[in-house]
């Protein structure tokens, strides 16, 4: 079981088959109206709580999402509402690009590299996925920023002129999340930059 702090005001817990086996529960049998599902629930948010991963008012209303895994386990993303049962943020600030080759995708990096326009802890955080026989760059920015920024933003200017846009937001991220084979998280583009000095 591990758990993951994502953007303020998110926690992602993965479940991996033997936790499940260990739970005795399944990814069809999670249902919020079973019992058994609330009890899980409640402690995974304990645990998060006590090794401070996860911090919310106790009035919080909280947006829980779950998502099988290929190997059996599943994803579960917990979400804080604001007011009105929105989340805090509406901006759109997930963004995924398609590469049919690491070439490319390597060759992009480099040249941010070059232009001093990789990601940074100020910029955007970007995960690898292996999905079917391309390659999914997954860039989650650290502030969300309007249409107008997202078109100049140095990183995301150079992944759409040589990769293809492969959808927005949360439903891009699950999706890569619950299809792709995970090849480097984080920083994934300036580990390619370093491949492809």
């Amino acid at each position: 079981m591990r758990f993951e702090p994502q953007k303020k005001g998110k926690l992602k817990v993965i479940l991996t088959p033997q936790d499940m086996a260990s739970l005795s529960l399944t990814y069809d049998q999670m249902d919020y109206n079973d019992r058994k599902t609330r009890l899980l629930l409640s402690k995974l948010l304990e645990t998060a709580r006590q090794k401070g991963r996860f911090l919310y008012p106790d009035n919080s209303r909280l947006l829980i999402e779950l998502f099988p895994t290929l190997e059996g386990g599943c994803v579960l993303l917990f979400t804080i509402l604001a007011a009105g049962g929105q989340e805090p943020s509406a901006a759109n600030d997930t963004f995924a690009f398609s590469f049919q080759s690491l070439e490319p995708l390597g060759q992009t990096a480099a040249r941010l590299d070059a232009l001093q326009a990789l990601p940074g802890s100020e910029g955007c955080v970007c995960t690898l996925y292996r999905l079917n026989e391309e390659y999914r760059l997954l860039c989650q920015l650290r502030r969300p920023i309007g249409p107008d920024r997202q078109r100049s933003h140095p990183c995301l200017k150079e992944l759409r002129k040589h990769g293809r846009e492969a959808g927005t937001g949360r439903i891009a991220a699950a999706y890569c999340e619950e299809h792709g084979a995970l090849l480097a998280a984080q920083d994934a583009l300036k580990k390619l930059a370093l491949c492809w000095k």
